[in-house]
């Protein structure tokens, strides 16, 4: 097959006068050619319209691209996205940076800039780092990134912290009475979110009342766990007692057991250090829990809820010090790939990204096929996925495929799938062309989705085909819209015309001006149907809010939002599918994005 584009076609559109193409470009690049660091892509940062500058950065941090340091720094003197220049700057361990961060911290725009500098500031540990975290969590210059500002001090690993924050944010729940205590963005610092997640997500609260019960269920789905029940049998009667710091008292005893069997020196070795340090965080916390009143007293004041956040944060650092042992082994230089492969199927949501860089050096293609378990509900089966991607060998692509069609579409192992096929290796583009003219690759979503970073005539005949074989339910035109774009065959801009005229404008609109850029075609006649639909729009808009001149309650905004809703849906002739739920690990708000950013995933791609 021949491309319709190559990769100096997509290097050289990073440059075009249109956004459209600028992103069109970039994404091409980011998908198809993963493993390929573009240089070009740091011209990008001077964007200053969309989230082209942003993604262009998240793409230097994921290439460890150092020899764009300047232009980072540029675009942070120059006032662009001068936060998220400052995240990057940190995942590069440009330390050198850390004055003009922290002279940046009063001037903070808003709170998403404020953030950026958090990143740097929690990523980056020196002394200047620690000393201006440490002054704002005391001066709560940002109230409400208070948790924030917490978690990036404590991310410096310095356990006396924890008992200053924990009381600091505690009385402050005294005074606030806030819905939940602060633990989550707290417990990063040791890793044990993740778990305490586990334990809070339960709304019958079995952490106090059943918790063998709870527990035995969560360690059906995860290696780490196994034998935990037995191993605190002495906790579980306690907790049914209502002996809740009791328990926590015999948690600590436990984890700090654990600790002196595994560095029984106090000390450890270079390779060791990040579990070292974590591990003595994890007992800090447990030490404030099972012997500070304040805790105890503040979560009587929550009930029930309070309760058992706190027995859950105990549980959950607990269980980051038992989980880091199943690490140690792996994180010796010398270590066997079959210790690497055993310890990436005991994953959890944290994993050394040492480990993994050494896995996808390897490029073991058959023992991570192997690895994947039965019912791919593991972390060590997401994080599987995440590396054929990375690696794209052309042997993955009948594993992914059995993957996205057996997991639910809100799992995260389907995303992370699905970003796997997007990068699989050129020679793999047949393969999965001949899955998706065979109808084997899935449903219509799955097969359409496959073929927009496939850039050749044969994937906009297949995409054609799939098309006018699905039902009128399982036709989403925005996303084929978006597929037609990515191939970018000059015959799409004929289909999307058609769309138009149809009254599909939302989504479509932007494909065909790509298009029709990319391939210098007329589209005159449709930009007028696209101009008018907007101005009806906005005029269905008024009809229902009317002139707006005090902010409304929020009931009356929801309730006008519906009755929107409703109208629009007399406009725009879009049907949807009915997800079929199944077991399997979901994408919470606040956990950590699939895309690999490492912000939560409200914060990143949920509204994408």
């Amino acid at each position: 097959m021949e491309k319709l584009w190559t990769y100096n076609d997509y290097v050289d559109r990073l440059q075009h006068p249109n956004l459209l193409v600028r992103e069109w470009a970039f994404d091409a690049l980011d998908k198809q050619y993963y493993r390929t660091y573009t240089k070009e892509v740091s011209g990008l940062l001077k964007e200053t319209e969309g989230f082209l500058a942003s993604k262009a950065a998240d793409y230097l941090a994921r290439h460890k691209a150092e020899d764009a340091i300047p232009d980072l720094i540029r675009a942070f003197n120059e006032g662009r996205k001068k936060g998220k220049a400052a995240e990057v700057l940190g995942k590069l361990g440009y330390g050198q940076f850390t004055e003009e961060v922290i002279k940046a911290v009063p001037h903070s725009q808003n709170l998403m800039e404020f953030l950026g500098y958090l990143h740097f500031l929690g990523t980056v540990r020196n002394e200047d780092s620690h000393q201006i975290l440490s002054s704002l969590f005391s001066e709560s210059m940002h109230k409400e990134a208070n948790s924030d500002i917490a978690g990036a001090l404590l991310k410096h690993h310095r356990p006396n912290e924890v008992r200053r924050v924990l009381n600091r944010l505690l009385e402050a729940f005294n005074e606030s009475q806030p819905d939940i205590l602060p633990f989550k963005d707290l417990l990063e610092s040791v890793e044990g979110d993740y778990f305490y997640e586990w334990f809070v997500s339960d709304r019958e609260k079995f952490i106090l009342t059943s918790p063998v019960d709870l527990v035995t269920s969560i360690a059906s789905d995860s290696r780490c766990m196994e034998g935990v029940v037995e191993e605190l049998e002495e906790v579980w009667p306690l907790l049914r007692a209502e002996r809740d710091q009791d328990a926590v008292s015999l948690l600590l005893f436990k984890a700090q057991a654990m600790f002196r069997a595994r560095y029984p020196e106090k000390s450890c070795k270079e390779h060791h250090q990040d579990l070292f340090e974590k591990d003595k965080m994890a007992l800090a916390f447990l030490d404030f829990f099972a012997t500070k009143e304040i805790c105890w007293e503040t979560a009587s004041m929550a009930g029930d809820d309070g309760m058992e956040q706190v027995v859950s944060a105990a549980l959950a650092c607990y269980m980051s010090v038992r989980y880091r042992g199943f690490l140690m082994e792996a994180l010796e230089p010398d270590a066997e790939l079959s210790t690497l492969l055993a310890a990436l199927q005991a994953a959890e949501n944290h994993f050394p990204e040492s480990i993994l860089e050494r896995i996808r050096k390897a490029a073991p293609v058959q023992g991570l096929i192997d690895g994947l378990s039965e019912d791919l509900g593991s972390w060590g089966d997401i994080l599987t996925t995440k590396l054929m991607g990375q690696i794209g060998d052309k042997r993955f692509v009948p594993h992914l495929i059995r993957i996205i069609k057996t997991v639910d579409s809100l799992a995260w192992i389907y995303s992370n799938a699905s970003n796997a096929m997007e990068r699989m290796e050129e020679a793999a583009h047949e393969i999965i062309l001949e899955h998706v003219k065979n109808g084997t690759a899935g449903d219509t979503f799955s097969m359409i989705g496959f073929l927009r970073y496939l850039p050749y005539a044969e994937a906009f005949d297949a995409a054609i085909q799939v098309w006018e074989n699905a039902r009128r339910g399982d036709r989403d035109h925005e996303f084929f819209a978006l597929t037609l774009e990515g191939i970018g065959d000059r015959r799409g801009i004929d289909i999307l015309k058609e769309f138009i005229k149809e009254g599909h404008m939302i989504g479509v609109e932007e494909s065909l001006e790509t298009l029709a850029t990319l391939h210098g075609a007329d589209i005159s006649e449709e930009m007028v149907l696209i101009e008018e639909d907007q101005i009806a729009r906005e005029e269905r808009r008024k009809a229902i809010f009317g002139d707006i001149k005090s902010v409304p309650t929020i009931e009356a905004t929801r309730e006008a939002q519906a009755r929107m809703k409703k109208e629009e849906e007399k406009h725009i002739r879009r049907e949807s599918t009915e997800t079929v739920k199944r077991g399997a690990l979901k994408i919470g708000r606040n956990a950590k994005c699939p895309c690999g950013s490492g912000k939560k995933y409200k914060k990143c791609c949920m509204n994408k």
